[in-house]
């Protein structure tokens, strides 16, 4: 029922144009990409298009890989087959990969078969009782499911290692072993300690380590901006100032604030660029009421991209990754 309506209206991909002939003969092209098992298969079904035939034979040797498997797995459990188990098979005989097979309707016998083939080569070598007969069976397998599509290479390496899975984690040494997989990614996660993640205690300045005022939350913070303003104004430390006056100055262009507000972006934007090639991150939101001020974000953005712009020359630079800075 899924794939009924691309069937019966014969849709498939017209943007090869292999794909749109009556009569399709393998050759040159596929052995250019190393699909050299495309031409027998093509000379045994005499390079005949024949709808709705491909587009059925193509799902039942998906079928037939997807029951093998749950054939192999059903082995390790004791129980009869529920219905989940059949569900979950007719989930991947729906999802877009098998979709796209039959786009490529005079070829989706072929991937149907690759998938098969790919799939036997794995429970061949899980199955088989020698190691040299299992090796030569799967990789015998194997090469002719990659010599019809490459692709279903990770379809075998992904079946193995949910096998070794399954046999690692079975009886009472695999709970344990359960509890120190999950206890790892914690830690690398939260920490030992479930304390990971304060950035905010990151110091700036190894040389000023007493300094309590050094770490990042006190230096990228709206208090430690006020404060500079005030000590390039002259201004007493309990002068009167918050962000709203430090930015009306800023947007009028006041040559003190502009100063400190290149100062302040510049730790921000250093801060940002350790976290961007420590952690890869996507995108850094910066928080707190004078993240709606257009004049900071602009800023902060023209810092960063000045770290970059600064050490243009490095080839340690090439490559390294930056975010984007949002509100």
């Amino acid at each position: 029922m899924v794939y009924f309506p691309l069937i019966s209206l014969k849709l498939t991909n017209t943007v090869d144009g292999l794909w749109t002939t009556a009569e399709y003969m393998a050759g040159a092209w596929e052995l250019s990409n190393g699909r050299w098992f495309w031409l027998v298969t093509s000379f045994l079904r005499f390079s005949l298009q024949l709808e709705p035939i491909n587009a059925v034979v193509c799902l039942v040797l998906v079928s037939l890989g997807v029951t093998k498997l749950h054939m192999t797995f059903k082995t390790v459990h004791e129980g009869r087959t529920s219905c989940l188990d059949w569900l979950a098979g007719l989930c991947y005989l729906a999802n877009t990969v098998i979709g796209c097979y039959l786009s490529f309707a005079h070829q989706s016998v072929e991937f149907g078969l690759a998938f098969y083939l790919s799939v036997l080569a794995a429970v061949c070598v899980i199955r088989s009782r020698s190691i040299a007969a299992g090796i030569a069976q799967g990789a015998f397998l194997l090469a002719l499911s990659l010599g019809l599509y490459q692709t279903d290479l990770a379809c075998f390496c992904m079946v193995l290692l949910a096998w070794f899975l399954v046999l690692l984690f079975r009886g009472e040494e695999g709970i344990k072993l359960r509890y120190y997989i999950a206890k790892c990614l914690g830690s690398a996660v939260c920490g030992v300690h479930f304390t990971a993640g304060e950035y905010s205690f990151v110091n700036t300045n190894a040389d000023e380590w007493e300094n309590t005022e050094k770490p990042m939350a006190c230096q990228c913070s709206t208090k430690s901006l006020l404060k500079w303003y005030r000590a390039r104004k002259g201004l007493s430390a309990d002068a009167p100032m918050n962000g709203k006056l430090f930015f009306d100055a800023a947007n009028a262009a006041e040559p003190e604030a502009l100063e400190v507000l290149e100062r302040f972006c510049k730790m921000v934007a250093v801060q940002i660029y350790n976290l961007t090639v420590l952690l890869d991150v996507e995108k850094v939101a910066i928080g707190g009421g004078i993240s709606k001020q257009p004049l900071l974000l602009e800023s902060l953005r023209s810092a960063y991209d000045g770290l970059y712009a600064s050490r243009a020359g490095q080839a340690y630079m090439e490559g390294l990754p930056r975010c984007q800075i949002v509100p």
